[in-house]
């Protein structure tokens, strides 16, 4: 008996060591080893010529490095042909961003948009961050076009859709502010008060508005924020996201309410708790369809 327990004590151990050790291994891999998820987007509102267009969404990059100068990122990107790309918030990390840090984002949009057409609307990092001004000028002397509360229309076979890009909800007050969340909304509904029956795709980085979306002529809204819940438990699924608390209900994939669609990016970097478990960074590939392709 005292032979048995002493084996299975030292099998213990040897599992312990090999746990102990593989473990650095398990978390770098969770926070740096690239994932492509690809979502597909249906509506009969889409017209017809933009049957198949791809948008690529980088969301909560919070300078996290992917190769030497992004290049990971960059090759994953253009692999995908992408139609645009749409950066949706937190390229920078407001603890951890100084003229030098921008670069890590930065070296990524150079690259892109000698490819395809790019599209920024801030995060909450960005709207805390006292180098916002800075990395703004820099993101348009690149070509990138910055949605602040604004619409654009997209082209494509003499048919178009819109996009439009809301600033993030802390422009404006401190979280928790009385009437912060219904002076967001306000500015939502002065967003889409023209009359406009187009196609129509929204850039919000924070997933927590769908509700209210859902209310407004948006087709597609395209959000972050969450990080996937940071640590995704199996069977179980997120545990804890921003503005959402525990086991949040928005935080990766496609959700859909009352004919209004939204996709939740599980984000690339991290931010105030350093680690992924079970939830490697994602860069997302947006596929949308008319629902009369014959594909």
């Amino acid at each position: 008996m005292k032979k048995r327990r002493r084996a299975r004590g030292k099998i213990l151990r040897i599992l312990l060591l090999i746990l102990l050790i593989a473990a650095p291994f398990y978390l770098y891999g969770q926070n740096h080893d690239l994932m492509l998820s690809h979502i597909v987007c249906e509506s009969a509102r889409l017209p017809q010529s933009f049957d198949g267009f791809r948008i690529i969404q980088v969301s909560d990059l919070h300078n996290a490095q992917f190769g030497e100068n992004q290049r990971d990122l960059v090759v994953m990107t253009i692999e995908q042909e992408p139609d645009i790309v749409v950066l949706t918030g937190d390229l920078i990390d407001k603890r951890r961003t100084t003229s030098e840090d921008m670069e890590t984002a930065l070296h990524y949009v150079r690259e892109i948009v000698a490819y395809t057409d790019v599209y920024f609307v801030t995060g909450n990092h960005e709207e805390m961050s006292d180098y916002y001004d800075e990395l703004k000028e820099q993101l348009l002397e690149c070509g990138v076009t910055v949605l602040e509360d604004q619409s654009v229309s997209l082209e494509r076979d003499g048919q178009s859709i819109r996009l439009a890009g809301v600033r993030d909800i802390g422009t404006l007050g401190e979280e928790g502010e009385p009437g912060r969340e219904e002076r967001f909304h306000e500015k939502l509904k002065s967003l889409f008060s023209k009359e406009d029956d187009r196609y129509t795709i929204l850039l919000n980085h924070r997933p927590n508005d769908l509700d209210y979306c859902a209310k407004l002529p948006v087709d597609l809204i395209l959000s972050g924020h969450a990080h996937g819940g940071q640590i995704r438990l199996p069977f179980i699924g997120a545990v804890f996201a921003p503005d959402q608390g525990f086991f949040p209900r928005y935080t990766s994939g496609l959700y859909e309410k009352a004919g209004t669609q939204m996709v939740v990016s599980r984000g690339l970097g991290n931010s105030l708790f350093p680690f992924r478990v079970g939830n490697r960074p994602e860069l997302v590939c947006v596929t949308l369809r008319s629902g009369t392709s014959e594909e």
